[in-house]
């Protein structure tokens, strides 16, 4: 059902995620409280590790997927 490849992979990323939430909870790292947005401690700290793991390039066309207007061109 699964490829090895595949296995690996998800496993690659469950570690990923464990270790930045670990750093997100260690050095209390909330991006809602940095963006000056209010969240539950806890969630926000979930998310922003959540966020953290998946890396900068990602979280750069997030945030700007977010801020363009839908439909927008550029």
């Amino acid at each position: 059902m699964f490829k090895a490849e595949d296995k690996s992979k998800g496993i690659y990323q469950l570690i990923t995620i464990l270790i930045s939430l670990l750093i997100a909870f260690s050095f209390n790292v909330n991006l809602f409280a940095l963006l000056g947005m209010a969240a539950n401690p806890i969630v926000a700290k979930i998310i922003t590790g959540i966020l953290m793991s998946r890396g900068s390039n990602w979280c750069f066309d997030f945030f700007k997927r977010i801020r363009e207007p839908f439909g927008a061109v550029g």
